[in-house]
């Protein structure tokens, strides 16, 4: 990330590098079946989304929500993904045995399934402003980067939605998950529910803390 503290004539090249390597690893999301590579995978394309935006932002050479919108936003998402996957996925191997989730425990089932399709960049979550954002600056300076940018949200909705699938189908006996778990994983919903709902409010959060 030093990168980003000096000028540089390649920042356009770095946003575009950036966004073919997602697209290449969302394509490799679909198709991986092993759980944990799926999570590093997952991992790994936020933070290639994070690569982009510094490369736009510093192509418009100016400090703004697009420096921070994705970490802040992937905050919410990231961290309910993780802890609902986390409980459901604990001994398992493969993303398939995730299923029968939503009878194991239904409100966690129903907050991992708000983090995947927030992470899969579908409008009314937070994930979608910031990926919004990321596409109409970039359409300024090139369209091929928000091409990109649309064929790379495409394959993350089928991604993340393989894992909603598997959240949503089949049975299996009931799990007992901390209250204050299940309390936490409640709240980042609401938030991500909320920040994606109101846009502008995310938008006003970030340029006070910028300032």
């Amino acid at each position: 990330m030093n990168l980003f503290l000096i000028n540089s004539p390649f920042y356009l090249l770095i946003g575009l590098i950036s966004l073919l390597v997602l697209c290449s690893l969302a394509i490799f999301g679909i198709f991986e079946r092993k759980l944990k590579r799926y999570l590093l995978i997952s991992n790994a394309i936020q933070i290639l989304f994070v690569v982009a935006d510094l490369s736009i932002a510093k192509l418009f050479g100016e400090f703004g929500p697009l420096n921070t919108i994705q970490i802040f936003n992937y905050t919410f998402a990231g961290l309910a993904f993780f802890l609902t996957i986390g409980i459901f996925g604990r001994g398992k191997i493969y993303v398939y045995e995730l299923e029968g989730s939503y009878f194991a425990n239904r409100w966690n089932d129903i907050f991992a399934t708000i983090a995947c399709l927030s992470l899969a960049g579908l409008p009314a979550f937070n994930m979608f402003v910031s990926e919004w954002l990321l596409f109409t600056k970039s359409f300024v300076i090139t369209p091929v980067i928000t091409i990109l940018g649309v064929f790379a949200a495409l394959l993350l909705f089928i991604m993340y939605y393989k894992v909603v699938y598997f959240l949503l189908i089949g049975k299996t006996r009931q799990k007992i998950i901390p209250r204050e778990i299940t309390i936490l994983n409640g709240i980042m919903a609401v938030i991500i529910i909320i920040l994606g709902f109101l846009p502008q409010l995310q938008l006003e959060i970030l340029s006070r803390v910028i300032v």
